[in-house]
């Protein structure tokens, strides 16, 4: 029974938050965790064909206001996973922590 109530807490006070938020724009948003560090990889080292090839495939700049629900963010990566509802479906998608302005 101690076990059980120890775990509790512990998930209660180190489980992440779920918040709303909306995004700022200006930042890509990416289908996956893996596509999002691709492109910041290539951003970073400079590959624009590179960059262009994930944003017509697997990123997308969406404008200010969208709105979000944030599901983990990982300060340590500079990274963020969204929940967005689109064209009337919910979709997962990855973000630089900066691009959202919590509620």
């Amino acid at each position: 029974m101690k076990k059980i109530f120890f775990w509790i807490i512990v998930l209660f006070f180190f489980a992440p938050p779920i918040s709303a938020a909306t995004l700022k724009g200006g930042y890509p948003v990416c289908v996956s965790e893996e596509s999002y560090k691709q492109f910041l990889k290539s951003y970073l080292a400079g590959n624009i064909s590179d960059c262009e090839y994930l944003l017509r495939e697997k990123c997308f700049f969406f404008d200010r206001g969208l709105k979000a629900t944030v599901l983990e963010k990982s300060l340590f990566s500079a990274s963020a996973k969204i929940r967005i509802f689109l064209e009337g479906q919910y979709a997962e998608m990855w973000t630089h922590y900066k691009n959202i302005e919590e509620k």
